[in-house]
């Protein structure tokens, strides 16, 4: 049986076209969700700066800068990044000149809430710092859904 060219195109752009619009939906989807996101995170976050709650953030992998551009993040949120490498210690993060600093300054200075800008570590980093939920601080977890984690006694 022979199919003519001209069938075969059909089919081809036909498929290609349900393909397109299936692909543009979900990107247009991803896209609604990422807005949201990013509404939702600096709600919280300049709800908690305008009631006086010092706000620091843990880790600086490069996508902690995309994320803290799109979504509005910079000094007057944040007031320092706190990082295990002691080859970022001692830096700024890029283009926003937030501080770097070792983990023991945030048990020091007792902020308020660590936003976890290494979202993918969370529960390592949670689990390894146990004593700022015990001591009142709470964790900001901002991806893949905004969640604040409180100790028992906060």
């Amino acid at each position: 049986a022979f199919i003519s060219t001209e069938i075969i195109l059909r089919w081809y752009f036909y498929y290609r076209n349900l393909w397109h619009q299936s692909c543009t939906s979900w990107l247009v989807q991803q896209a609604n969700s990422i807005q949201s996101t990013r509404d939702e995170i600096y709600a919280l976050l300049t709800g908690l700066k305008s009631g006086e709650k010092r706000i620091c953030a843990y880790g600086a992998p490069a996508k902690a800068t995309t994320l803290m551009y799109h979504f509005g993040l910079d000094k007057n949120l944040i007031d320092y990044i706190v990082d295990d490498n002691p080859l970022k210690q001692g830096l700024y993060s890029p283009g926003l000149h937030i501080p770097i600093v070792d983990a023991a300054r945030f048990y020091e200075d007792k902020p308020d809430y660590l936003l976890i800008l290494a979202w993918n570590f969370s529960s390592a980093i949670m689990k390894n710092h146990q004593h700022f939920l015990t001591g009142g601080g709470r964790f900001i977890v901002p991806l893949p859904e905004l969640k604040v984690v409180k100790g028992g006694n906060n």
